[in-house]
């Protein structure tokens, strides 16, 4: 846990959370006395009457004056709450009392941020900052993020929380100079804890002398967590899954203290990879990840009964194959003798046999090569035993794929001289992610080819460190996530046209 006041220094406004299905409001104050934002205020207590009947959470936790000057106590009788104090308050000074989460619904458990602000001189402080705050990865609006302002000498002055499309202000500062950060908060507690996601502007302090709305999005991120593995799964009929937080290329791997030869490690991405022990039994093991990043444990389980059955998949798109893409299968378990003789191939157009043709095969994967000029429909028949894997033989199977001419694909041009750092271009078609291309030399295009028809949109991401990835931000180092360029209007791909499509940074 990072304590917030410790790294920053804001105010707030009201905001409310979702709820259940039937009450999704939080309680909202419907007076209070004295009335809220009074001036000259001499007391020592104020009442808040709400909307509904409530409940109180962690009160002494999420009940905050700002500055700190007094001890609160505090009462509830139907639906008002009271607030007191016997500490005697600075004179000209600018108070807030913050409900962070503290009232809730009976039923629901809807809660808000509500501030009451009061001044003990003749005027309120009224200087004010607004940001708007989105996802670093997605660019979304974020809600119930709660930006916290603090003075320059760290102390928490003010916070506000976030309302539709993102938009935030805190409220009632003093001329000074000040520092925000952005907190998930899901507890209300005021700190950075593990897993919340944070963000701050791209400066460390701003002085302010009059109000102020920042054209620049502060951008939430999750800080990057110590290297990890995430998750072992046995898959019948004898291998397993590894995943994890960081790269497990070069890594050294352990089960029950064996060590897993280089040959029986299949890299399926930078993070995750298969794994095809020599033997493996049924009950519980230990795995073990040692690289020059991280050692990590983990346990995994192997069922007693196991389908030992080989299955063979296909691995290309059932809509067809582009004219550059490798026709190609996966078994259910690794690969150690092919049996060409059992595969055949057959142009279904008129029947007759494909002959010649070659196989490969790697791990688990198995590729098809052959003359594919005016060959469209092809059927392709495994015999029982065309495969054999460590644990067994295959069964007959039969799969029918499409051979796409290069004319039923689109082709982009991507002009991306406008920036001057390496990028990374992603391609997303119905919202999902279709290529990720790393571009190190900007200053020439990028030609995307094999585009089946259809609107996409693009990603750039400003690789600063080159590694051919996002990376998310540092808030100790005061490092921002990398910037994504979004370019959110649809680019509209047809078959056997090529188009040219120039790419500018955002300009803030």
């Amino acid at each position: 846990m990072i304590s917030a006041i410790a790294l920053f220094a804001s105010c707030a406004q009201i905001g409310t959370v979702s709820g259940g299905d039937t009450d999704v409001n939080a309680p909202s104050p419907l007076k209070s006395t004295p009335e809220n934002a009074s001036t000259n205020f001499s007391g020592n207590e104020i009442s808040i009457t709400f909307d509904e009947y409530f409940k109180l959470v962690s009160p002494a936790q999420k009940i905050v004056m700002i500055p700190p000057h007094a001890t609160i106590n505090i009462s509830v009788r139907k639906k008002t709450l009271t607030l007191s104090w016997e500490d005697t308050l600075n004179t000209n000074t600018t108070y807030s009392i913050y409900l962070n989460g503290a009232v809730a619904d009976i039923t629901e458990g809807n809660d808000s941020i509500y501030q009451y602000v009061f001044s003990t001189g003749n005027e309120l402080d009224s200087i004010s900052y607004t940001s708007f705050i989105a996802d670093a990865r997605t660019g979304d609006a974020t809600q119930d993020v709660t930006l916290i302002c603090y003075d320059s000498e760290g102390r928490l002055v003010s916070l506000g929380k976030t309302h539709s499309f993102g938009e935030v202000s805190v409220r009632y500062l003093k001329p000074g100079t000040y520092s925000f950060i952005a907190v998930e908060d899901i507890n209300n507690n005021l700190e950075i804890d593990n897993g919340e996601s944070v963000g701050f502007p791209d400066y460390r302090n701003l002085s302010l002398d009059s109000s102020m709305t920042d054209s620049t999005l502060i951008r939430m991120f999750k800080p990057k967590a110590a290297p990890r593995l995430r998750s072992a799964k046995f898959i019948s009929p004898a291998s397993v899954f590894v995943g994890a937080t960081e790269t497990l290329e070069s890594s050294t791997i352990f089960i029950d203290g064996n060590e897993i030869k280089d040959n029986l490690i299949q890299l399926l991405e930078r993070d995750s990879v298969q794994l095809f022990p020599e033997s493996i039994t049924s009950g519980h093991h230990e795995l073990v990840v040692k690289s020059d990043l991280f050692t990590d444990t983990i346990n995994f389980r192997v069922p007693r009964s196991i389908d030992s059955t080989i299955r063979i998949s296909s691995l290309n798109n059932a809509a067809g194959i582009a004219p550059s893409e490798e026709v190609s299968y996966k078994a259910s378990d690794r690969i150690l003798k092919i049996q060409k003789d059992s595969i055949h191939l057959f142009n279904v157009s008129d029947s007759i046999s494909i002959s010649d043709f070659e196989v490969r095969y790697e791990y688990d994967r198995l590729y098809i090569k052959f003359d594919r000029d005016q060959i469209r429909d092809v059927k392709v028949t495994f015999g029982k035993d065309a495969v054999t894997c460590s644990t067994g033989t295959s069964k007959p199977w039969v799969n029918d794929i499409v051979l796409n001419e290069l004319r039923s694909y689109g082709q982009l041009m991507l002009d991306h001289s406008a920036y001057q750092e390496p990028i990374i271009l992603e391609l997303f078609r119905g919202g999902q992610l279709i290529r990720a291309i790393k571009v190190e030399n900007v200053k020439e295009l990028t030609t995307v080819s094999e585009l089946p028809p259809g609107d996409y949109t693009i990603n750039v991401i400003v690789d600063r460190n080159k590694n051919g990835r996002w990376d998310t931000g540092d808030l100790e180092q005061f490092v921002q996530p990398e910037e994504i360029d979004r370019y959110s209007e649809a680019i509209t791909v047809r078959a056997n046209w090529d188009l040219e499509v120039p790419l500018e940074p955002r300009v803030e």
